[in-house]
């Protein structure tokens, strides 16, 4: 799963066939966070293809693995994801509406990487709705949850976003 991540934005048709590997494999063992994981990877692939319908389905059915699995972080991950689609969608209320509920379950988790995302979602419905300051608020919020953790890739990605203001 780690290898479709990495390849999500470069090369995205590698990408989705190593995810959907991944989930073939995580069915057969019955794991259900692999599952989770992997639906919300395929997920994630497809909004960087623009086929956002297709996303949508692939987080709604990793919810459900990650609510039958208990699995909070995955759960958190399925509710931001969820929540960004509803905002390329335009549909501003049920995308704030599942980004909180992915910070709820980041808060509970003390899930800082997950915080980030939400932070970054958020930024972005702002961006979308021209209201630079207050996208920039959540951005720089990404920033600095991201100062205290180790991932290179989230603090470029928050700077680009920051940058694209």
């Amino acid at each position: 799963l780690n290898t479709a991540w990495q390849l999500r934005s470069n090369e995205p048709l590698t990408a989705l066939q190593t995810a959907k590997n991944a989930l073939d494999l995580a069915v057969e063992e019955e794991n259900k966070s692999a599952q989770s994981m992997a639906l919300n990877y395929i997920g994630v692939i497809h909004t960087n293809l623009a086929a956002n319908d297709l996303a949508l389905d692939y987080h709604k059915a990793a919810l459900k693995v990650a609510e039958n699995a208990n699995d909070k972080e995955q759960l958190g991950y399925s509710y931001n994801n969820i929540g960004g689609i509803y905002g390329y969608q335009n549909n501003l209320s049920a995308a704030i509406e599942n980004i909180q509920k992915a910070i709820k379950i980041f808060d509970e988790i003390e899930d800082r990487t997950g915080l980030a995302y939400c932070s970054i979602n958020i930024g972005k419905l702002y961006k979308n709705q021209q209201n630079y300051d207050k996208s920039l608020q959540y951005f720089n919020r990404a920033l600095e949850i991201s100062n205290n953790i180790d991932n290179e890739d989230l603090h470029a990605r928050i700077l680009l976003d920051i940058a694209n203001i």
